[in-house]
């Protein structure tokens, strides 16, 4: 009787583990883009120079958190890339300012985060086209690149970028930050498992990253220096 008791109280013990959307995250955000980037080698997943050295870049901002964000990545003397929506550079352009007065690249991640697999391809060059000259309105410096959201790329995209000189940037690293059920061990395990040398990370400003990726870069950044990785931005 007490050895059936005891199977059935482990039987019914709640079981943690990945939810689908990590396990899918995890599928199409880290291991697709390893395979994806022999196909689209004009876009940039990685670079393999031989060095230790990680990108960081950060899409959607930018965004009321970003202050702080800036004020780590200082702490620990870390360039990083963002990726910036023309909406929310209106709304925080000093944020914008601030990321380029910090030696960060910036690029631009169209003007609404507009989905390309959605849109229509005229409609999709609007978007680019507005969020650049937003931000070199407010930097002063022409922009060199850009990111799709979601990753949802096109052809149509890709001609785009080439005629106005910027280079598309994916990722090979995506630690799923803005995922609801991330947490900041989760961000922190995933980005130091997955990196090597090379590595470009996609993080996120705003929305639930705001709430766990600042915590587990503070953790993340001091391991990866002391493992002897630098960083760069793009």
């Amino acid at each position: 009787m007490r050895a059936d008791r005891k199977l059935k109280e482990r039987t019914t013990q709640p079981i943690y583990g990945p939810s689908f959307s990590e396990v899918l995250v995890s599928l199409l955000g880290n291991h697709v883009p390893r395979a994806a980037s022999r196909l689209f080698p004009d876009l940039l997943w990685r670079r393999t120079d031989g060095t230790r050295t990680l990108y960081l870049t950060f899409d959607d901002g930018p965004d009321e958190s970003t202050p702080a964000l800036l004020d780590l990545l200082d702490r620990y003397e870390v360039p990083a890339s963002f990726f910036l929506v023309g909406e929310q550079m209106r709304r925080w352009p000093a944020f914008v300012r601030a990321m380029r007065d910090a030696g960060h690249t910036v690029g631009q991640h169209t003007d609404t985060h507009a989905n390309a697999w959605q849109t229509p391809a005229d409609a999709i060059e609007a978007e680019m086209e507005r969020a650049t000259k937003t931000l070199e309105d407010l930097t002063g410096e022409t922009v060199r690149w850009m990111r799709p959201p979601y990753g949802y790329f096109t052809n149509a995209m890709r001609r785009w970028c080439q005629q106005a000189g910027q280079r598309i940037a994916m990722w090979d690293v995506m630690p799923g930050d803005f995922l609801t059920s991330a947490t900041s061990e989760s961000v922190l395990e995933q980005t130091v498992s997955l990196a090597r040398p090379g590595s470009i990370v996609v993080l996120h400003e705003g929305g639930h990253a705001r709430r766990v990726t600042p915590p587990a870069l503070a953790l993340a950044l001091p391991r990866l220096l002391a493992d002897g990785y630098r960083f760069a931005a793009l």
